[in-house]
């Protein structure tokens, strides 16, 4: 029987091979009891005795974290509204493009990012409200997309990318989606098949495509503009290559958070460049961030966060 939670059945594993007792409490529900030289520590996923709640209510709502964090001199955040209603928009005011999504809300569902017009706005405020019934709205912000999940004082760091289709000159856009599909079961089962929605016909639309759409030789086609994995984007490993400051930003505002495991996540116009006041901007802070996002250094990270919960146990030994 396996964990609901990916992260969940990773821990489990790898504390198995590190000589650390693992016990799962509750499958459906993703909780597991870690013991080391008679030390237990629950989890919940990455959610250990170090996530408080309050720090879970800052990181759950998109809007008190970007204005938490600009109280602490982390200026660079999307500037934003929270609205409940249609009649709060002064259309006149809103400066396009803009991105939707709901206040509270994970797994990238209920977002439309480069949103350029009133119709698209209101379209886009209804479908975050199926998701949340208080929707935020923010400037778009062009950046490559970038998580940096720091535990400890370790810092790893993926680049995230929209999902996509690359173009062969011949085959349908619907034909491409369905061969994509394909390959990412047979070899990386760890990226969700994509799907064709509203919003990935939105999308398309805006690029002048339709599913029956030919693009050019190696052409690109976005079929959606935020990266998150649960929304068919793909990753890229950058611990190795990112600039070293850049991680120390990511480790300064976990210090803020007073978290030892948190995700955020950044645009950057240059990550191989330190951070300057113009080349980043912070969209989201997580406080439960996933493991798979981190492929393929799985191992390191769940390394980590048995170092947060068991620090100098120097003896582990892998079996």
């Amino acid at each position: 029987m396996e964990f609901q939670s990916f992260a969940s059945n990773e821990i489990y594993k790898w504390a198995k091979k590190y000589n650390i007792s693992a016990k799962a409490i509750s499958y459906e529900d993703s909780l597991l009891e870690l013991e080391y030289k008679w030390k237990k520590e629950l989890l919940k996923q990455t959610a250990t005795r170090f996530t408080n709640i309050i720090q879970w209510r800052i990181c759950d709502n998109k809007f008190l974290s970007t204005k938490y964090l600009s109280e602490h001199w982390i200026v660079n955040v999307p500037k934003n509204m929270v609205i409940e209603k249609l009649e709060q928009i002064n259309f006149s005011t809103i400066k396009y493009p803009v991105v939707v999504k709901p206040l509270k809300w994970h797994w990238g569902e209920g977002i439309s990012i480069w949103i350029k017009n009133k119709t698209e706005l209101q379209q886009a405020f209804l479908w975050a409200k199926k998701h949340y019934f208080r929707v935020l709205i923010e400037e778009y912000i062009e950046g490559d997309d970038y998580r940096f999940l720091v535990i400890g004082n370790n810092v790893f760091v993926a680049k995230r990318l929209a999902a996509h289709i690359i173009w062969d000159g011949q085959m349908t856009i619907k034909a491409l989606i369905t061969q994509e599909n394909t390959r990412r079961w047979k070899t990386q089962k760890l990226l969700v098949p994509i799907q064709i929605d509203k919003e990935t016909l939105r999308i398309m639309k805006h690029q002048k495509y339709t599913l029956h759409s030919i693009p050019k030789l190696w052409e690109i086609v976005y079929l959606r503009k935020n990266a998150n994995l649960s929304t068919w984007g793909t990753v890229i490993d950058y611990t190795d290559s990112i600039h070293q400051k850049n991680k120390q930003l990511a480790l300064q505002i976990a210090k803020i958070m007073n978290m030892k495991i948190i995700a955020i996540d950044f645009l950057f116009k240059d990550p191989w460049q330190k951070y300057s006041d113009k080349n980043w901007v912070i969209i989201e802070i997580n406080d439960t961030p996933w493991i798979r996002v981190h492929h393929p250094r799985e191992e390191e990270v769940v390394k980590s966060i048995f170092e947060v919960l068991f620090p100098n146990s120097t003896s582990w030994k892998y079996s």
